[in-house]
Protein backbone atom coordinates (compact mmCIF):
# COMPACT_ATOMS: atom_id res chain seq x y z
CA UNK A 1 0.00 0.00 0.00
CA UNK A 2 2.70 2.11 1.33
CA UNK A 3 4.44 1.83 -2.45
CA UNK A 4 0.78 3.09 -4.43
CA UNK A 5 1.13 6.25 -1.85
CA UNK A 6 4.32 7.19 -3.00
CA UNK A 7 3.54 5.98 -6.55
CA UNK A 8 0.37 8.15 -6.47
CA UNK A 9 2.82 11.29 -4.74
CA UNK A 10 5.44 11.01 -7.76
CA UNK A 11 2.81 10.99 -10.25
CA UNK A 12 1.05 14.03 -8.74
CA UNK A 13 4.16 15.99 -8.85
CA UNK A 14 5.22 15.25 -12.07
CA UNK A 15 1.59 16.28 -13.12
CA UNK A 16 2.42 19.96 -11.64
CA UNK A 17 5.89 20.08 -12.92
CA UNK A 18 4.61 19.14 -16.68
CA UNK A 19 1.52 21.65 -16.00
CA UNK A 20 3.65 24.51 -15.31
CA UNK A 21 6.13 23.50 -18.07
CA UNK A 22 3.32 23.75 -19.74
CA UNK A 23 1.60 27.03 -19.03
CA UNK A 24 5.59 28.45 -19.33
CA UNK A 25 6.16 27.22 -22.77
CA UNK A 26 2.62 28.69 -23.65
CA UNK A 27 3.54 32.37 -22.09
CA UNK A 28 6.72 32.33 -23.64
CA UNK A 29 4.74 31.82 -27.22
CA UNK A 30 1.89 34.59 -26.75
CA UNK A 31 5.31 36.87 -26.48
CA UNK A 32 6.81 35.50 -29.15
CA UNK A 33 3.44 35.92 -31.59
CA UNK A 34 3.20 39.46 -29.48
CA UNK A 35 6.48 39.89 -30.71
CA UNK A 36 6.47 38.49 -34.28
CA UNK A 37 3.07 40.75 -35.23
CA UNK A 38 5.34 43.86 -33.89
CA UNK A 39 7.63 43.48 -36.44
CA UNK A 40 5.37 42.55 -39.02
CA UNK A 41 3.56 46.25 -38.62
CA UNK A 42 6.99 48.11 -37.63
CA UNK A 43 8.01 46.39 -41.52
CA UNK A 44 4.62 47.24 -42.89
CA UNK A 45 4.49 50.84 -42.03
CA UNK A 46 8.36 51.20 -43.36
CA UNK A 47 7.70 49.44 -46.30
CA UNK A 48 4.32 51.66 -47.08
CA UNK A 49 6.83 54.97 -46.01
CA UNK A 50 9.06 53.27 -48.87
CA UNK A 51 6.36 53.29 -51.29
CA UNK A 52 5.53 56.65 -50.98
CA UNK A 53 8.82 58.13 -51.16
CA UNK A 54 9.18 56.53 -54.49
CA UNK A 55 6.12 57.43 -55.57
CA UNK A 56 6.73 61.11 -54.94
CA UNK A 57 10.16 60.93 -56.39
CA UNK A 58 8.38 59.68 -59.58
CA UNK A 59 5.68 61.97 -59.60
CA UNK A 60 8.30 64.42 -59.60
CA UNK A 61 10.28 62.93 -62.48
CA UNK A 62 7.07 62.67 -64.39
CA UNK A 63 7.38 58.85 -64.49
CA UNK A 64 3.91 57.25 -64.18
CA UNK A 65 3.62 53.20 -63.68
CA UNK A 66 1.60 50.82 -61.52
CA UNK A 67 3.45 48.99 -59.23
CA UNK A 68 1.77 45.14 -58.09
CA UNK A 69 2.77 43.98 -54.74
CA UNK A 70 2.08 40.70 -53.42
CA UNK A 71 2.92 39.19 -49.96
CA UNK A 72 3.42 35.27 -50.14
CA UNK A 73 4.17 33.25 -47.27
CA UNK A 74 6.46 36.29 -45.88
CA UNK A 75 7.97 37.45 -48.66
CA UNK A 76 7.07 40.15 -50.74
CA UNK A 77 7.17 40.59 -54.34
CA UNK A 78 6.53 43.58 -56.09
CA UNK A 79 6.27 44.18 -60.22
CA UNK A 80 6.26 47.59 -62.12
CA UNK A 81 3.51 48.03 -65.14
Amino acid sequence: MKALYAEKDRLIELRDTQRENFSNHRDYERELRTVSANIDIILGKSHEQEQQIEKEQNLKTGQFFYKLTCIFMGSIFEWQI
